[in-house]
Formats: structure tokens, sequence, C-alpha cells
């Protein structure tokens, strides 16, 4: 049976999400993007080797320290 669901993670997926949650716990200022749309159009480059992120974080103006 065919399941569409895309929140299936594997464990090096699960790190890469625990790492984004850390981020933004400890105070970053900006954009944290793990979601699959976002890496899909960051790893479109217009290159042969278009490597899927794991996600993107944008900072704010100011930084945090």
């Amino acid at each position: 049976m065919y399941d569409p669901r895309l929140d299936n993670l594997n464990p090096v997926q699960s790190l890469y999400l625990e790492f984004f949650n850390q981020l933004t716990a400890k105070g970053f200022a900006g954009d944290v993007n793990p979601d699959y749309a976002n890496r899909v159009v960051l790893a479109t480059d217009n290159s042969i080797y278009q490597v899927l992120p794991q996600g993107w974080c944008i900072q704010s103006k100011h930084p945090i320290w």
C-alpha cells in the first residue's frame, strides 16, 4: 500500500531537525526552513549537481551575539 505522507524520517533527518530545533531554542533570529518544498527549490541551481539540502537558515538583520 502506498503511503503518501512525508513525515517518515530516517535517523539522519532526525539529527538535522534536532539541530534546527536547538538553533531556534537558543535564540536564532531569522527563518529556519527544513521543509521539503524549500529544500527542493534550493537544490535546483541549474547544474547537474542538484544536492538536496537538509534545510536552510536565513539570519535576520541583527546578529544574536
